[in-house]
């Protein structure tokens, strides 16, 4: 029998490029490790920056009124297909572990966790790379997993996406930061809330990583349960799901991924072939991006996307104004 213990209860951040594995690992923290996680939630930073239009949180009508917003949110409809899951806005006050923007995020989180029958949540948003200070500041108890993957191979699975980077030079380029802003986050972060894993690692020595997950996480797994959840574990993971750059990429196109980020490739002990990272020039800068945005454009799905973002941003507009009007009222 397979009993697991959380003897942790602190939210569970994975961060990595992405494409970078953040899907599986989440998938395996959820269905192994009885960590809830739903889609992403791509709303937490956003509402962060608008928080000063909802007043004091303290006041009844104005947590409510940022309770009714955070529900309208298009994740809670992805989390309703994920897993049946409806948000219940009354309960979720109820729930209030406090009158603040994190108690209303811990609310939902762990209404879905409940849902799940889970007692602990995390919350993997690649985009959130840009922002760890928001996460940390939010939840300074957090732990926080960075699953990286080889640039080259991360590359090869974007340019299939409807997201994310269209050409060599971009792909490299954002790889690149989002590595380093992630390497200058953990530099002061503390050993037990911040733990690094290679998407390679994972695949090829999937029970030791597998075992490192849960002593990090605290997870307590009894000694006949853990080999039967490794071996479900390894029959999953796509062991050869690796180095696809050496076909994929041309060898031109190798060498310009090096160029931008082969001083990160190496730190991260990924074979680098051509050349070290060097800077690049203004206008080869210039042909690239616009090449990328150009590719974008083209686009049905980068429309699509852009509407809906400008839907936000129209929406927090008018709860602005919604406010001035109240406040002159008075």
């Amino acid at each position: 029998m397979i009993m697991l213990h959380h003897t942790q209860s602190a939210p569970v951040h994975i961060i990595g490029h992405a494409r970078s594995g953040t899907s599986i690992l989440a998938d395996v923290l959820r269905r192994y490790l009885h960590i809830s996680f739903g889609t992403e939630s791509q709303f937490i930073v956003r509402f962060d920056k608008n928080l000063a239009q909802y007043g004091d949180l303290h006041d009844e009508g104005n947590i409510k009124r940022l309770i009714r917003d955070v529900a309208q949110e298009r994740c809670f409809q992805r989390w309703h297909k994920f897993d049946a899951f409806v948000l219940d806005p009354t309960q979720l006050f109820r729930d209030l572990p406090e009158r603040s923007y994190r108690g209303v995020l811990e609310a939902a989180f762990m209404q879905l966790a409940r849902h799940s029958g889970m007692t602990r949540w995390g919350d993997k948003t690649p985009e959130y790379v840009y922002h760890l200070p928001v996460l940390y500041r939010l939840w300074p108890d957090a732990q926080y997993i960075h699953i990286v993957r080889d640039g080259r191979d991360v590359a090869l699975s974007i340019f299939q996406q409807e997201f994310g980077a269209k050409n060599v030079y971009k792909a490299a380029s954002d790889w690149r930061e989002q590595m380093l802003l992630v390497r200058d986050f953990s530099q002061c972060m503390p050993p037990e809330q911040f733990l690094e894993i290679r998407y390679e690692d994972f695949l090829g020595s999937t029970g030791e990583t597998f075992r490192k997950l849960a002593d990090f996480l605290g997870v307590d797994i009894n000694a006949t349960g853990f080999e039967p959840l490794t071996a479900a574990l390894q029959q999953e993971i796509k062991a050869d799901n690796f180095n696809k750059w050496r076909q994929g990429l041309t060898v031109p196109q190798q060498r310009l991924y090096e160029q931008i980020a082969g001083d990160v490739l190496s730190g991260y002990g990924y074979e680098t072939a051509h050349c070290e990272a060097q800077p690049m020039g203004v206008a080869q800068h210039w042909y690239w991006t616009l090449d990328d945005k150009f590719r974008h454009w083209i686009m049905p799905a980068y429309w699509r996307d852009n509407v809906y973002k400008a839907s936000l941003r129209l929406w927090s507009l008018l709860s602005q104004c919604r406010r001035f009007v109240r406040v002159d009222a008075r």
